[in-house]
Protein backbone atom coordinates (compact mmCIF):
# COMPACT_ATOMS: atom_id res chain seq x y z
CA UNK A 1 0.00 0.00 0.00
CA UNK A 2 1.53 3.29 -1.06
CA UNK A 3 2.15 5.86 1.62
CA UNK A 4 -0.03 8.51 -0.04
CA UNK A 5 -3.17 6.38 0.49
CA UNK A 6 -2.64 5.79 4.20
CA UNK A 7 -4.34 7.89 6.84
CA UNK A 8 -2.25 10.02 9.18
CA UNK A 9 -2.24 9.16 12.87
CA UNK A 10 -2.52 12.76 14.00
CA UNK A 11 -4.57 14.47 11.38
CA UNK A 12 -7.50 16.78 11.39
CA UNK A 13 -10.19 14.91 13.21
CA UNK A 14 -13.79 15.93 12.90
CA UNK A 15 -15.23 16.55 16.37
CA UNK A 16 -18.99 16.32 16.57
CA UNK A 17 -20.65 18.92 18.77
CA UNK A 18 -23.87 16.93 18.94
CA UNK A 19 -24.70 13.24 18.71
CA UNK A 20 -25.29 11.54 15.38
CA UNK A 21 -28.87 12.01 14.25
CA UNK A 22 -29.67 14.87 16.64
CA UNK A 23 -30.10 18.44 15.49
CA UNK A 24 -29.49 21.47 17.67
CA UNK A 25 -33.19 22.34 17.70
CA UNK A 26 -34.10 18.75 18.45
CA UNK A 27 -31.74 18.66 21.41
CA UNK A 28 -33.31 21.78 22.91
CA UNK A 29 -36.82 20.54 22.17
CA UNK A 30 -36.04 17.15 23.70
CA UNK A 31 -34.74 18.71 26.89
CA UNK A 32 -37.85 20.88 27.17
CA UNK A 33 -40.09 17.87 26.50
CA UNK A 34 -38.46 15.88 29.30
CA UNK A 35 -38.60 18.87 31.66
CA UNK A 36 -42.25 19.73 31.00
CA UNK A 37 -43.35 16.09 31.21
CA UNK A 38 -41.44 15.56 34.48
CA UNK A 39 -42.82 18.71 36.09
CA UNK A 40 -46.35 17.84 34.97
CA UNK A 41 -46.07 14.30 36.32
CA UNK A 42 -44.63 15.53 39.63
CA UNK A 43 -47.40 18.12 39.99
CA UNK A 44 -50.10 15.52 39.32
CA UNK A 45 -48.59 13.20 41.95
CA UNK A 46 -48.34 16.04 44.45
CA UNK A 47 -51.93 17.17 43.89
CA UNK A 48 -53.22 13.61 44.18
CA UNK A 49 -51.20 12.93 47.33
CA UNK A 50 -52.50 16.13 48.94
CA UNK A 51 -56.05 15.22 47.89
CA UNK A 52 -55.77 11.77 49.43
CA UNK A 53 -54.31 13.29 52.62
CA UNK A 54 -57.32 15.59 52.80
CA UNK A 55 -55.48 18.91 52.50
CA UNK A 56 -56.76 19.78 49.01
CA UNK A 57 -60.27 19.61 47.60
CA UNK A 58 -59.15 19.08 44.00
CA UNK A 59 -57.92 15.69 42.92
CA UNK A 60 -59.07 12.35 41.58
CA UNK A 61 -61.12 9.64 43.25
CA UNK A 62 -58.42 7.02 42.66
CA UNK A 63 -54.80 6.78 41.51
CA UNK A 64 -55.60 5.61 37.97
CA UNK A 65 -54.88 9.05 36.40
CA UNK A 66 -51.43 8.88 38.02
CA UNK A 67 -50.84 5.60 36.19
CA UNK A 68 -51.83 7.19 32.89
CA UNK A 69 -49.58 10.16 33.65
CA UNK A 70 -46.71 7.73 34.37
CA UNK A 71 -47.19 6.10 30.97
CA UNK A 72 -47.34 9.50 29.22
CA UNK A 73 -44.23 10.62 31.11
CA UNK A 74 -42.41 7.44 30.03
CA UNK A 75 -43.33 8.07 26.38
CA UNK A 76 -42.21 11.71 26.64
CA UNK A 77 -38.97 10.58 28.27
CA UNK A 78 -38.26 8.14 25.46
CA UNK A 79 -39.03 10.69 22.75
CA UNK A 80 -36.95 13.31 24.55
CA UNK A 81 -33.99 10.95 24.84
CA UNK A 82 -34.10 10.20 21.12
CA UNK A 83 -34.37 13.90 20.32
CA UNK A 84 -31.45 14.91 22.54
CA UNK A 85 -29.08 11.97 22.06
CA UNK A 86 -29.83 10.75 18.56
CA UNK A 87 -28.48 7.24 18.05
CA UNK A 88 -27.48 6.93 21.71
CA UNK A 89 -31.07 7.87 22.61
CA UNK A 90 -32.33 4.90 20.59
CA UNK A 91 -30.01 2.68 22.61
CA UNK A 92 -31.27 4.18 25.88
CA UNK A 93 -34.89 3.72 24.82
CA UNK A 94 -34.15 0.05 24.25
CA UNK A 95 -33.49 -0.40 28.00
CA UNK A 96 -36.00 2.16 29.25
CA UNK A 97 -39.08 -0.13 29.38
CA UNK A 98 -37.25 -2.64 31.59
CA UNK A 99 -36.14 0.08 34.00
CA UNK A 100 -39.59 1.69 34.15
CA UNK A 101 -41.26 -1.71 34.61
CA UNK A 102 -38.90 -2.45 37.51
CA UNK A 103 -39.75 0.88 39.12
CA UNK A 104 -43.49 0.31 38.63
CA UNK A 105 -43.57 -3.32 39.80
CA UNK A 106 -40.86 -3.43 42.48
CA UNK A 107 -39.92 -0.03 43.85
CA UNK A 108 -43.40 1.54 44.08
CA UNK A 109 -45.07 -1.49 45.74
CA UNK A 110 -42.27 -1.63 48.29
CA UNK A 111 -42.88 1.94 49.41
CA UNK A 112 -46.65 1.47 49.20
CA UNK A 113 -46.35 -1.63 51.40
CA UNK A 114 -44.38 0.37 53.95
CA UNK A 115 -47.09 3.03 53.86
CA UNK A 116 -49.77 0.40 54.48
CA UNK A 117 -47.70 -1.12 57.30
CA UNK A 118 -47.67 2.17 59.21
CA UNK A 119 -51.33 3.01 58.71
CA UNK A 120 -54.47 1.37 60.01
CA UNK A 121 -56.05 0.65 56.65
CA UNK A 122 -58.47 -2.12 55.80
CA UNK A 123 -57.67 -2.84 52.15
CA UNK A 124 -61.11 -4.31 51.49
CA UNK A 125 -62.94 -1.11 52.42
CA UNK A 126 -62.96 2.37 50.96
CA UNK A 127 -62.88 4.15 54.32
CA UNK A 128 -60.18 6.59 55.26
CA UNK A 129 -56.91 5.51 56.76
CA UNK A 130 -55.64 6.34 60.24
CA UNK A 131 -52.01 6.52 61.27
CA UNK A 132 -51.07 3.95 63.85
CA UNK A 133 -50.19 5.05 67.30
CA UNK A 134 -49.36 3.12 70.44
CA UNK A 135 -53.05 2.94 71.29
CA UNK A 136 -53.74 1.10 68.03
CA UNK A 137 -51.49 -1.81 68.96
CA UNK A 138 -53.08 -4.12 71.54
CA UNK A 139 -49.80 -5.16 73.16
CA UNK A 140 -48.73 -1.55 73.72
CA UNK A 141 -51.71 -0.70 75.94
CA UNK A 142 -50.54 -2.91 78.80
CA UNK A 143 -49.04 -1.38 81.96
CA UNK A 144 -45.86 -3.43 81.46
CA UNK A 145 -45.23 -1.78 78.06
CA UNK A 146 -45.98 1.69 79.43
CA UNK A 147 -43.47 1.18 82.25
CA UNK A 148 -40.81 -0.13 79.85
CA UNK A 149 -41.29 2.69 77.36
CA UNK A 150 -41.19 5.39 80.04
CA UNK A 151 -37.93 4.06 81.49
CA UNK A 152 -36.21 4.29 78.13
CA UNK A 153 -35.45 0.60 77.77
CA UNK A 154 -36.30 -1.31 74.64
CA UNK A 155 -39.14 -3.75 74.97
CA UNK A 156 -40.92 -5.87 72.45
CA UNK A 157 -44.58 -6.71 72.64
CA UNK A 158 -45.26 -10.24 73.97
Amino acid sequence: MPLEYSSPLTGDRHVRARPRGASAGGMTGGRWLILVASVGFALLLLIQALHVAGTMAIGFDNWRPALYAYVLWAVALGVGLVMTRGERGHQAVFLLPAVLFTVAMVIFPTFFGLYIAFTDWNLSSLTSRNTRSHSGLPCCSTPRYAAASSSGSRSSCP
